[in-house]
């Protein structure tokens, strides 16, 4: 191109210095002109011109060759990145059905064996790899202490002769039910109960036939009453039974009555008829009080007094006896 633009400066210098001589001497300028010496410049340009096609010709030639590679480079990173793209959505996915999709079959599965009446195990929701057998034993062995916890719970509040409840969380129920008496406004009726002449069988008898009746007693207490209710051995042959929801004085009095006569038929054991005989006193709350361990207290001394007067009947307390 350099080349170019110098022969085309020569050229116009030839030119100009033509054109002055035709001013001063036209017919040396016509002579200059039919010697046709810009000629030879004339096709030095055209040559260098020729050149500069070729070069220009070349360059694009490159450059469309460039181009292609440029557009297939565009093209690999865009094919990439759609792999990418389709990569991460089946991941995604995978995560999804197995964070999602895997539970909720679980959990049908679970219901249709439930339905069916099968028992259900926590390795059964839980992934089948290393945290989940962690998960499932640590799972397995809180559930054993929990009912070990429960069992010995169980036993401790539990008298182990006749099975029902012994006195060790006797008041604390007490206090609770008499709460919820006095938001319903009903009545908690507490009976004591003490067999008569119990000591004479076990002296003459001997204590088989004394075990053997705490715990007939001690069922037919049970199988008389509501899921509600609840019976204690308090010690000895005393029991106490708590009976919740009461609403009038008069229902209180027929259900001890009733009570008292199913417990008192006679059993039978190793071909010995025994007598069952029993001294019950009654004391209601909120009516009489409100405090558990007054609330026995008061039943305790209307038992005394049906033992006293021997009409195995029950015994409601009343005021008068604090004066006896």
């Amino acid at each position: 191109m350099d080349k170019i633009t110098s022969t085309s400066h020569i050229k116009l210098a030839e030119l100009e210095s033509t054109l002055k001589t035709a001013e001063i001497n036209l017919p040396d300028a016509q002579e200059i002109i039919r010697s046709n010496a810009g000629k030879e410049v004339m096709e030095n340009v055209a040559h260098h011109l020729s050149q500069l096609n070729s070069q220009e010709r070349l360059f694009l030639e490159q450059h469309k060759s460039r181009s292609k590679e440029l557009n297939a480079y565009i093209n690999t990173v865009i094919a990439m990145e759609f792999l990418v793209m389709v990569f991460f959505a089946m991941a995604t996915f995978s995560i999804i059905r197995k964070s999602l999709f895997e539970p909720l079959n679980k959990l049908v599965q679970a219901t249709k064996k439930m339905e069916s009446g099968e028992r259900q195990k926590i390795s059964d929701f839980l992934p089948k790899d290393e945290i989940g057998y962690l998960m499932t034993s640590f799972y397995e062995m809180s559930e054993v202490i929990i009912e070990r916890h429960e069992e010995l719970e169980t036993k401790a509040h539990t008298d182990e002769l006749t099975g029902v409840n012994n006195r060790l969380g006797l008041y604390d129920d007490i206090q609770v039910s008499v709460s919820s008496t006095q938001s319903s406004e009903g009545i908690l009726t507490l009976c004591f109960i003490d067999l008569d002449g119990f000591k004479q069988i076990n002296d003459t008898l001997g204590h088989d036939y004394g075990d053997e009746m705490l715990k007939v007693v001690a069922q037919r207490l049970q199988s008389n009453l509501r899921s509600t209710d609840t019976v204690y051995r308090y010690g000895g042959d005393e029991f106490v039974v708590l009976i919740k929801g009461m609403t009038t004085l008069k229902k209180a009095k027929e259900v001890a009555s009733s009570m008292m006569i199913a417990v008192s038929d006679p059993l039978i054991y190793r071909g010995k008829e025994l007598e069952v005989k029993l001294s019950m006193g009654v004391a209601l709350a909120p009516e009489h009080t409100v405090d558990a361990e007054t609330l026995v207290k008061y039943a305790d001394m209307a038992m005394y007094e049906s033992k006293r007067e021997g009409l195995q009947s029950p015994k409601f307390f009343y005021a008068n006896m604090l004066d006896s």
